[in-house]
């Protein structure tokens, strides 16, 4: 499928997707100005924004680069996280809880990068804005350790991490770590069975969710198996050599996750691992009230930072 950006036809249906767009927006946007001020340094953490290129004239891309306070010139390497929205909220720096912990705990950069979000901007589009910022920190080899890059996100950032590393390939990215991404669009909505449908924290995304955001990120026509948007549908030698993916039982996307890494186990994928969480739904580290979950939010990050350090 060309990576060129297409469109929704105008029609009434496809205004419906835009009004039910704007609506599920107006209801997050207490959480969206709260993700605005929390993206900021930190102890022990350096902040700023960069501007990244887009392949589109008079484009470009919003990314938050967090980096150990007193880094300086030294070149780091560089882990680059894309959030959740369904590819439709605008939920960048929802995440920076994550970010920051992982700059502490890992000594690297991490990149917490932004995304154009459907109806207005449907599939390639995310997937485009993916790979420019991808692109851009390998072509920085003078800032940036370009032989430790790792890609990773929650739910449709995910997604996009997975998709993206198929793209650039096992040679540029060192890992694929994330948590809860949906792996398999080929699949119709409510045939994955959920094996716990009342999770202690988080939730099973409801049917009828997933079919409306799905209409606003998928044209019609659209081949479903394309590995940037199914990455489960990507050769397993176009993975990186690392390979993570952690979610709940009680997630919708449980069964997606865990087909991509049991096929990628069963190609002889020696670091593909699939961290299974009892009892957890979708979203449920942005989540946690009950203490479990807590723990269970804390083992997953240590995990996935584990994992990237491994990789390099």
């Amino acid at each position: 499928m060309s990576s060129v950006e297409r469109h929704h036809p105008w029609t009434w249906a496809t205004i419906k997707l835009r009004i039910f767009a704007f609506l599920f927006r107006c209801l997050v946007f207490p959480k969206r100005i709260h993700n605005y001020r929390s993206r900021r340094a930190g102890p022990g953490v350096e902040f700023e924004t960069l501007y990244v290129p887009s392949r589109d004239d008079g484009r470009t891309i919003t990314v938050d680069l967090y980096k150990p306070e007193g880094s300086g010139a030294k070149k780091l390497p560089v882990h680059i996280n894309w959030h959740g929205s369904g590819f439709l909220l605008p939920s960048h720096g929802e995440d920076v809880d994550f970010v920051k912990q992982g700059v502490l705990k890992t000594g690297a950069a991490f990149a917490d990068a932004n995304y154009r979000k459907a109806p207005a901007h449907p599939f390639p589009a995310q997937s485009n804005d993916a790979e420019d910022v991808v692109a851009y920190f390998l072509s920085k080899p003078e800032v940036y350790d370009v032989s430790k890059v790792t890609v990773g996100g929650f739910s449709a950032g995910g997604s996009l991490a997975l998709g993206v590393a198929t793209r650039f390939g096992p040679s540029r990215i060192r890992a694929a770590a994330c948590i809860y991404p949906p792996c398999d669009f080929t699949v119709p909505i409510g045939t994955s069975p959920v094996a716990c449908p009342k999770p202690r924290s988080g939730f099973p995304l409801p049917p009828w969710m997933s079919r409306l955001f799905n209409a606003c990120y998928i044209l019609p026509g659209t081949d479903r198996a394309d590995p940037r948007l199914s990455p489960i549908k990507a050769a397993a030698s176009d993975f990186p050599d690392t390979v993570f993916i952690a979610c709940g039982n009680g997630d919708t996307l449980y069964d997606g996750g865990k087909r991509t890494i049991e096929k990628l186990q069963r190609d002889g994928h020696k670091r593909a691992e699939f961290m299974h969480i009892e009892n957890e739904g979708h979203g449920f580290d942005k989540m946690a009230r009950h203490p479990e979950s807590k723990r269970n939010k804390q083992q997953m990050y240590d995990r996935l930072y584990q994992v990237i350090q491994e990789s390099w």
